[in-house]
């Protein structure tokens, strides 16, 4: 992740909007969220779409939720 964060700051500002068209696990999301930018995250696999669902929701429990299934 921390990689991910450096690029993240280098090429972008805190509330920027980061997308990942190719989610997988969710690490760029979760990277942009602890640098304050939102995120749009795009995933065509449901069993990696689940995990990272999973994973950023717990990092992040105080947020309900940040998912919405288009």
């Amino acid at each position: 992740l921390e990689v991910l964060q450096y690029l993240i700051e280098l090429c972008s500002d805190p509330g920027d909007i980061v997308l990942d068209t190719f989610a997988g696990s969710g690490s760029t999301g979760i990277a942009a969220l602890y640098k304050r930018r939102e995120i749009i995250l795009i995933e065509q696999d449901l069993k990696m779409f689940g995990l990272m669902k999973d994973w950023i929701e717990t990092e992040f429990k105080q947020w309900h939720s940040l998912f919405e299934v288009c």
